[in-house]
């Protein structure tokens, strides 16, 4: 089985990671790889197809056909293929067609072997698929056309695949936000972006297309393929609802559904313990066939459990997913189904199936015994994820891109003509400043100068004074001789100033 989860996988992965920048790279590395597959899956294995099987116009053919089934999660013991499956026995028989090789007796000893029959016909379809996948032209025109007799729209399958189909969107809105679509690494376009929105809503229509308004459930929905005129091969492109009650149709709840209605519809059937759509009928959920009054020979499956215990919670009924988690618990540990239980098992069973009558683990096989499929549920019950909650940022078109990058231009080169004409500004202010400096200096000189010729001149036309003979006609007066002498003394004085 390669059911189409591993965007789901890779999702939950990165989430419980450190989120360092090489968890970054490799969830950008695998989101190319996802990206490539899920395009496959819509544009190859059910383009153009009927997204609701009750459209009165089913002109197209029928969405996400399985061809054989092994590609699901249902058991070959569960009596869907006994339905689904008449045609490819029939043209198995009358081909004549038998196993090259002897079944081993550990094969025909294992729990889940349906009979003899219903096991060759699935080695039938395999040999068939691996020699005429070359001739395979599905959809040539409105009709599918298939080289083998059978085919197959499954509830599990594509929950599983609508499921994916979001987690892939979200991994896209999470590189987006973190900016690894860029040049360097790798451009995006916003067609891939539409795209993987278009691949969500397509898958979720793929889904509620199985749901079944009068059953208040999901269905599987098998092709009805009949031969066609003059050549090999079959071709159909009418469906018909396999209205039976096989718990694997709750596998539907995986798909994160949003209608409040089929959840209210789906979730009661769960619960109920009578009726020909009854699952609830002992004291571990949840009971591979329905109606509790025949009393069915049932098994519980702890990988079925898990899927609608966790689509419980998605679908946000946290209390009824958290019945079934507990529950299944229980069945594990042997012991009985109580909220009292504490989980202190001393003998710890992770078969792959268990009785839904006695509780006991089926199968006589290690492998059957020793699951590591249920060990790895009972570890995830136990000890749940952490809880992540990512918020993307809002989305901005290329318009809006642009338009930023060119304010942004605009506002930078206003700035950039600002500072080159404060910066000429700025210098022509130095440039006049050093010329009054300049000007003002020569001023202080010349008036420098003008004052001392103006100092010299004066002192050149003031008369000159002689005072030694000043001073000595004033101590000549003075002298007594002088005065008592009269003009005698100023002769002598005269004379020997001579």
């Amino acid at each position: 089985s390669a059911p189409p989860s591993h965007a789901t996988a890779v999702l939950d992965i990165f989430f419980l990671s450190n989120q360092t920048s090489t968890d970054v790279d490799n969830l950008l590395r695998f989101f190319h790889k996802l990206q490539r597959w899920h395009g496959f899956l819509h544009r190859q294995t059910a383009p153009n197809c009927t997204l609701n099987a009750e459209d009165e116009h089913k002109e197209n053919p029928p969405c996400l056909l399985v061809k054989h089934p092994w590609e699901t999660e249902v058991e070959l013991t569960s009596p869907i293929w006994q339905h689904s499956l008449g045609n490819a026995t029939f043209d198995m028989v009358e081909s004549g067609w038998f196993p090259s090789f002897e079944i081993p007796g550990a094969v025909k000893n294992a729990y889940n072997y349906p009979d003899e029959t219903a096991y060759n016909t699935a080695l039938y379809l395999l040999d068939c698929l691996a020699k005429r996948s070359g001739d395979e032209q599905q959809h040539t025109d409105s009709r599918y056309r298939s080289s083998c007799p059978f085919a197959m729209v499954d509830v599990g399958f594509t929950a599983l695949f609508a499921k994916s189909s979001q987690d892939l969107r979200r991994i896209q809105q999470i590189l987006l936000d973190k900016h690894e679509f860029g040049i360097v690494k790798r451009e995006t376009s916003w067609h891939e972006v539409t795209e993987a929105q278009e691949w969500v809503t397509r898958s979720g229509k793929m889904l509620h297309g199985l749901y079944s308004d009068a059953g208040g459930t999901y269905f599987n929905q098998i092709v009805n393929l009949t031969a066609r005129d003059g050549s090999n091969g079959f071709e159909s492109n009418h469906t018909a609802a396999i209205e039976i009650p096989d718990a694997s149709s709750f596998g539907g709840l995986w798909g994160q559904i949003a209608n409040e209605t089929v959840i209210e519809s789906v979730t009661q059937q769960l619960l109920q313990r009578s009726g020909s759509y009854s699952f609830n009928c002992g004291d571990f959920p949840l009971w591979s066939i329905g109606d509790c009054e025949s009393h069915p020979s049932a098994s519980i499956y702890p990988l079925l459990n898990y899927r609608v215990s966790r689509g419980l919670r998605y679908s946000k009924e946290v209390g009824l997913g958290h019945f079934f988690t507990t529950s299944t618990l229980d069945l594990m540990c042997g012991g009985s189904n109580s909220i009292e239980s504490n989980y202190t098992c001393q003998t710890v069973g992770f078969a792959s199936a268990f009785n839904a009558t006695t509780g006991l683990a089926l199968g006589s096989e290690e492998c059957g015994l020793e699951s590591t499929l249920t060990a790895a549920i009972a570890l995830d019950m136990l000890i749940p994820d952490k809880p992540f909650k990512y918020a993307s940022t809002p989305p901005i078109s290329n318009s809006s891109v642009i338009f930023l990058i060119a304010v942004e231009m605009i506002i930078a080169l206003g700035v950039g003509v600002a500072c080159v004409v404060l910066s000429v500004h700025l210098m022509r202010r130095a440039s006049a400043d050093e010329e009054g400096d300049a000007f003002l200096e020569l001023r202080q000189q010349v008036d420098a100068e003008e004052e001392e010729d103006l100092l010299v001149q004066t002192q050149d036309d003031s008369p000159r004074v002689d005072f030694a003979g000043w001073t000595r006609d004033l101590l000549s007066k003075l002298n007594p001789m002088n005065l008592i002498d009269g003009g005698g003394g100023q002769e002598e004085t005269d004379l020997q100033t001579r």
